[in-house]
């Protein structure tokens, strides 16, 4: 679940989540260099510790004494009706008793169905995160009772000093929308100078919650900001650095703006405001999913570094919080597209992950940043990186000589280029050379979902299965993609099916009549909404492809409106209007002329729909219901669907991700033309 080490590197915290008879068991183990010295059994007190990047992960405080951190409350038993428990008393009279006794706490009988929101998609289990202490030296875990948890979800929790605490609150919503890669949630930044704790036993693990001090907690952010992410407390412990953004945007993904907070007096500075861009020639805002948003320190509290997507690729950046200059690091060479990431500083020593399209991911570690360093003109020119590890791909019955001339094929017979036409659409070609053994001469054209994403630079397998069976790929990034400015990204707002289906068609004149591919070599590949622009230009240009995969599309958006976890995301993007749960016949209207299904006799070219048939994102029913109303127009042979049980939107599961690899090369290989 987490593994966390103390700021002095000599304790490592490891929170195991094992199955036992049946059960979840949650389990902390204490590591020293040493070896394990506790281990301590936190199941019968909550239900889950959450690691992640919309939570946070476990945070040790300076004496290394105390961990904090977010997990889920441990539910109490309820039973159904049905059960009636007072059928074991032994006589007429203890029967009337106990069931009287039953009824009299009707709070726990009968409550086994009642409906309790959760977070969508990625977090089904999610319905009542709290904040918690654990205290290394007596083994007690403790709930903080200052928050109103009916008000506030916790989040990035971490100690600014030896007894206060700061961290990131959701806002609670008469609607839980879905969080997974939704940056639009509000929020604000909260510190609690005394926090009060309920020690958790068996016995009271499930009761309600105990109320604190509530005047010990301090709203930040309160009239800066709607939405704050990822605070990180300075190394002098004097500052407190955060993402954020003024209003709620109604796109899921936008610029971000880098403030930083003076733990002492409570004021802010706004480092980088959203959308601006700064300066530097890369730099064209804080662009990024949760994963990463993420700011890292200098030791001497000077610098931050952080990473944003830019162009289709991720950069790496250096802000000087006195002067906010930005300076990007580990910056590409020889003119070849790389994407770099941050994972952690140590010492002041980046850690950061390097892919490119034609190379594995590595880890690389920086030398030592130096305050000289940090403060030269093009500190990137001074700092040497060391290449750690390289990763390798473990294929059965595949030899170390096969798998490196997959790789030099990558390398030797595939060009990668970055291009731009009209309206500042974006495409990057990865054209398998004449001298591929396998080349087969045609092109599979990637569309991203979002659609506030991006088509990145990095290594991709999919892609690289591709291009090793001999298909050119092109991955566009039409209007609405993060990365290449606000005002690119918020345009699509209310367009969508028309103004990303443009450029999507744009780009793919633009590689025809570049003779990369013709229409009858041409296939269309997406997912999510991605998938929602594949079905599309099948609908709208019938004979623009020879064949599409779409994973978990959007094809239908009114009954996508009633289905899904980000209802208020189909009336921004059909209509770029707020949400409501009463639409009106206009409103109606606007929604179907955005959906593929309105001309779905139209389609000709063959169709694969992959689908997870769990998905909380865009429920199965969309993909269904064109599946059946392409059966209903007699296209038995344009469409098939493959369905993937217990699984998600991202369709991840190792079984599932081979699966959907796989059939879709033997589609598209299928369909090979044969002109």
């Amino acid at each position: 679940v987490a593994r966390v080490f103390s700021p002095s590197k000599k304790m490592e915290v490891v929170i195991k989540s094992e199955e036992s008879d049946g059960k979840k068991v949650l389990h902390l183990e204490v590591r020293t260099p040493q070896g394990v010295i506790a281990i301590h059994k936190l199941s019968d007190l909550i239900e889950k510790v959450y690691a992640d990047d919309h939570f946070g992960v476990p945070k040790f405080d300076e004496s290394e004494e105390r961990l904090v951190f977010v997990g889920e409350r441990k539910p109490a038993e309820t039973t159904c009706f049905y059960d009636k428990v007072w059928e074991d008393a032994e006589d007429e009279d203890d029967q009337k008793d106990k069931k009287s006794a039953e009824m009299d706490q009707f709070d726990s009988v009968g409550n086994k169905y009642v409906y309790k929101q959760d977070f969508g998609e990625k977090f089904d289990g999610l319905k009542e995160p709290r904040l918690f202490i654990f205290d290394l030296k007596t083994g007690k875990l403790g709930l903080v009772t200052n928050l109103n948890y009916e008000k506030i979800f916790p989040a990035h929790p971490s100690f600014s000093n030896s007894t206060k605490l700061v961290l990131m609150g959701m806002h609670r919503q008469a609607f839980n929308y879905g969080i997974y890669a939704c940056l639009n949630r509000p929020s604000g930044l909260y510190s609690i100078s005394e926090p009060e704790l309920k020690l958790l036993t068996k016995k009271n693990a499930t009761e309600d919650d105990a109320v604190g001090n509530a005047s010990a907690v301090n709203y930040l952010t309160n009239g800066f900001a709607a939405i704050t992410m990822a605070p990180s407390v300075s190394p002098d412990k004097e500052k407190l650095a955060f993402f954020y953004r003024q209003e709620v945007p109604k796109s899921h993904n936008f610029a971000l703006g880098i403030a930083c907070l003076s733990l002492a007096d409570g004021s802010i500075q706004e480092l980088i405001e959203p959308g601006v861009e700064n300066g530097d020639e890369n730099f064209t805002g804080m662009f990024g999913y949760h994963d990463q948003v993420a700011v890292f320190w200098h030791s001497s509290s000077k610098y931050l570094y952080f990473s944003s997507s830019c162009y289709g690729r991720d950069f790496i950046f250096q802000l000087d919080i006195t002067t906010k200059s930005l300076k990007q690091l580990h910056k590409e060479k020889d003119g070849v597209l790389e994407a770099s990431n941050i994972e952690d500083i140590f010492n002041d020593q980046l850690l950061v992950t390097s892919s490119r399209a034609q190379k594995r991911p590595c880890l690389k570690l920086s030398a030592t940043l130096t305050e000289a360093i940090c403060a030269a003109d093009i500190p990137d020119e001074k700092i040497t990186w060391t290449t750690l590890l390289e990763q390798s791909i473990d294929v059965e019955g595949t030899s170390n000589t096969e798998e490196k001339s997959i790789f030099d094929r990558l390398q030797n017979d595939v060009d990668v280029q970055s291009h731009t036409i009209k309206d500042g659409v974006q495409y990057f070609s990865f054209l398998v050379r004449d001298s591929h053994p396998k080349k087969n001469g045609h092109t599979i054209f990637w569309m991203h979902g979002g659609p506030h994403g991006a088509h990145p630079i990095n290594y991709s397998v999919d892609r690289v299965l591709f291009l090793e069976l001999g298909f050119n790929v092109v991955g566009v990034n039409y209007r609405g993609s993060i990365g290449f400015g606000d005002d690119f990204r918020s345009v699509l707002l209310g367009h969508a099916g028309v103004m990303d289906v443009d450029d999507c068609k744009a780009v793919i004149d633009d590689i025809i009549g570049k003779k990369i591919t013709s229409s009858n070599k041409l296939f269309l590949y997406g997912g999510s909404h991605g998938g929602y622009l594949t079905t599309h230009l099948l609908c709208q240009y019938p004979e623009l492809a020879q064949a599409g995969v779409a994973l978990n599309p959007v094809c239908d958006m009114m009954s996508f409106l009633s289905a899904t976890e980000i209802p208020e995301w189909v009336h921004a993007m059909s209509r770029d209007g707020p949400l409501t749960w009463e639409p009106t016949p206009e409103i109606l209207q606007k929604l179907y002329e955005a959906s593929p299904i309105r001309k779905v006799q139209a389609v000709t070219k063959p169709l694969l729909l992959l689908m997870g048939d769990s998905d909380r994102r865009v429920p199965p029913l969309n993909g269904y219901l064109f599946y059946k109303s392409l059966k209903h127009h007699s296209k038995e042979d344009t469409v098939f669907l493959r369905n993937y049980p217990k699984d998600n939107h991202s369709i991840r599961k190792d079984e599932y991700f081979y699966d959907t690899s796989l059939s879709t090369v033997e589609w598209f290989t299928k369909h090979l033309s044969q002109e």
